[in-house]
């Protein structure tokens, strides 16, 4: 009653065995004993009967999808973040110009003001001018 249970997960070239009771490796040669051991194929992937092409390709196939799910969700994220940050910078420049052209405004009324004075007192010249040369034509007529 003495079962052992060997697991394989790769082909297999030699086997050698270690005995419980005398502690001997033995190798393929003397393993007439081993009629009783019992070999439990063990795989991570579904079908353990399929070939190793097989399940190659399966590999392949599962990395290559992972590979584009994960490079989209990467994008899309990187995307998010970009468009976000684009709406950050955007609004703080709507915030700049619209400050800057208050700023102007303001600069504009004061110009305004300092120059309606003068403004007037030219505009008093030109027509004391238009008058005095208006009247001298007609003194000279």
């Amino acid at each position: 009653m003495n079962q052992r249970s060997i697991k394989i997960n790769q082909a297999v070239a030699s086997v050698s065995v270690l005995n419980g009771t005398d502690n001997k490796l033995h190798n393929n040669s003397s393993l007439s004993e081993l009629d009783n051991v019992k070999l439990d194929s063990t795989s991570l992937l579904p079908g353990d009967d399929s070939d190793l092409k097989e399940r190659i390709l399966f590999l392949e196939k599962s990395l290559s999808e992972a590979k584009d799910k994960f490079y989209q969700l990467g994008y899309n994220e990187g995307k998010n973040d970009g468009m976000k940050e684009l709406d950050i910078i955007s609004e703080k420049q709507s915030i700049i110009i619209n400050e800057a052209l208050s700023k102007l405004n303001v600069e504009y009324e004061k110009a305004i003001d300092k120059l309606a004075e003068p403004m007037v007192n030219l505009s008093i010249k030109i027509a004391e001018k238009i008058i005095s040369d208006d009247l001298s034509k007609k003194e000279d007529i």
